[in-house]
């Protein structure tokens, strides 16, 4: 699939709030919400359990892309 036929499925970043759910993060990296729950708590992806849900500050997620 070519990169820009994925325009209507992602928003834009600059639509995403600044601290992204498991789900809203998940699209932002373009992969499942599964896949960056064992991620991140390997501590491969920045994110934080607060309770019983994760939270990602987009900051941290645009940093890890660039990595």
């Amino acid at each position: 699939m070519h990169p820009a036929s994925l325009d209507h499925v992602v928003p834009p970043c600059s639509s995403f709030p600044d601290s992204l759910s498991i789900e809203e993060a998940a699209l932002y990296l373009r992969m499942h919400p599964v896949t960056l729950r064992v991620k991140a708590a390997s501590g491969e992806i920045p994110g934080a359990k607060l309770g019983k849900r994760w939270v990602f500050l987009r900051i941290d997620l645009e940093a890890f892309v660039r990595s």
